[in-house]
């Protein structure tokens, strides 16, 4: 993935969308942009450093706690309309 290519997605997208249709192991670029934004967090610089193997097995899973710790959490799952960010795995995954 170039610069060009570099998601662009706020926190604040993230948080009513689940980061939308990105892959996982895209969430790393993900972070790194937000931090190069000046969002910071500890949450969101270890997304940042993960490798993309590492970001396929655990990014989808941290990324709640990077936008919650971003101000931006993601949508409460009691609701089904809310969990839409929760798709199929297809739709996450890309």
């Amino acid at each position: 993935m170039t610069g060009a290519d570099a998601p662009e997605i706020s926190p604040e997208e993230a948080s009513r969308s689940g980061a939308g249709q990105r892959r996982d192991d895209e969430l790393p670029l993900l972070a790194a942009v937000w931090l190069a934004q000046g969002n910071d967090s500890e949450e969101l610089r270890e997304m940042a450093g993960l490798t993309r193997q590492e970001a396929r097995q655990a990014g989808r899973r941290l990324l709640p706690d990077v936008l919650a710790s971003l101000g931006w959490p993601l949508p409460d799952c009691g609701m089904p309309a809310a969990c839409a960010h929760q798709g199929s795995s297809r739709w996450l995954r890309g």
